[in-house]
């Protein structure tokens, strides 16, 4: 599918002409991960991918994805290597999961929500609970 992604790294910046992309956290809990940090912060799959295709351009010798998790007794830096083929495969496996019913959609069936309420066209949706209320 063409798709247009929008990403907003909180750091882009560039290592001796490579890119390096950054995301900060914060935390006050324990260092300890209960899931890989591609799977928990998919923003880094996205930029592991970007960066190992890349779709930044750049020198890709020192091109590295980075976690900065700022804590209330210092901050641990956690360095990810784009072109390890095991980050490679999880990026693509994490990224391919998030998109995976919008991909086989092919009905683009509404799905009300919350945010119905404040929709201006919503009593006139079929599919919205407003205009059953208003009903």
């Amino acid at each position: 599918a063409d798709v247009v992604v929008l990403a907003a790294p909180d750091l882009l910046y560039r290592d001796a002409g490579s890119w390096v992309w950054r995301e900060t956290k914060t935390s006050v809990t324990d260092r300890r991960f209960d899931r890989p940090l591609l799977e928990r912060y998919p923003q880094l799959a996205l930029a592991v991918v970007l960066i190992a295709r890349g779709d930044l351009g750049g020198d890709p010798f020192r091109a590295r994805v980075e976690l900065e998790v700022l804590r209330p007794d210092g901050a641990d830096l956690e360095i990810i290597d784009p072109f390890a083929p095991a980050n490679r495969v999880t990026a693509e496996k994490v990224l391919r999961a998030m998109v995976a019913d919008w991909h086989r959609d092919d009905q683009y069936a509404a799905r009300p929500g919350r945010s119905c309420e404040r929709c201006e066209v919503a009593r006139w949706c079929t599919a919205s609970s407003v205009s059953e209320a208003a009903a």
